[in-house]
């Protein structure tokens, strides 16, 4: 599991992924598929941040923050943890919606 999370490929597929599910989520679509696209991109946040754990594990914290991408991505995935702690307690997160545009910067990745 750790070789997967390490691979970059790996990695920009679920980030291509989530962006088209974010992309996706702008329409006004059925309330069951917008809300089964709304877990898929929470599970893809949850992903997120097992790659981070993973990485801070295999690098330690100063060789994880010593890449400008990994500090770029720990910040965004502390900007995603309000929406996902709100997904898993069972709140709408309407209000937190613009915090998917900055998820989008990991595209910059690739």
């Amino acid at each position: 599991m750790r070789t997967l999370f390490l691979n970059n490929r790996f990695i920009l597929v679920l980030i291509a992924l989530n962006a088209a599910i974010i992309f996706a989520l702008g329409f006004p679509l059925d309330p069951v598929l917008s809300h089964s696209l709304t877990f898929v991109d929470q599970a893809i946040t949850v992903l997120f941040i097992v790659e981070m754990i993973i990485k801070i594990g295999t690098y330690g914290w100063k060789g994880y923050i010593r890449d400008n991408w990994n500090r770029m991505d720990a910040i965004l995935i502390l900007l995603s943890a309000p929406s996902l702690l709100l997904f898993v307690v069972g709140i709408e997160s309407e209000g937190l919606g613009y915090l998917l545009v900055f998820r989008l910067t990991r595209m910059f990745k690739t």
